[in-house]
């Protein structure tokens, strides 16, 4: 297992302490979780190609106007 040595000011260590302490787990456990976490929770990086390419002059209002004068209420489907 590799190891990592981090400096972390006194108000990051004592939040990381308490952290730590109410999930009952290491400082460095739970900094290994966050990391793992953070980087599974990353968008891939062809979500950002994407960004601005949406070619449609209306505005926003707009573009959900139309989506909601296409279906009928009666079709519509709950999110609950």
């Amino acid at each position: 297992m590799t190891q990592l040595a981090v400096y972390l000011d006194d108000e990051t260590a004592s939040l990381l302490e308490e952290a730590a302490r109410r999930a009952k787990i290491s400082r460095s456990s739970w900094v290994r979780e966050a990391i793992q976490s953070h980087l599974r929770n990353r968008l891939p990086e062809f979500f950002f190609a994407t960004l601005g390419t949406w070619e449609d002059e209306r505005d926003p209002a707009a573009i959900l106007r139309d989506i909601r004068a296409d279906v009928p209420q009666a079709e519509r489907v709950g999110l609950d």
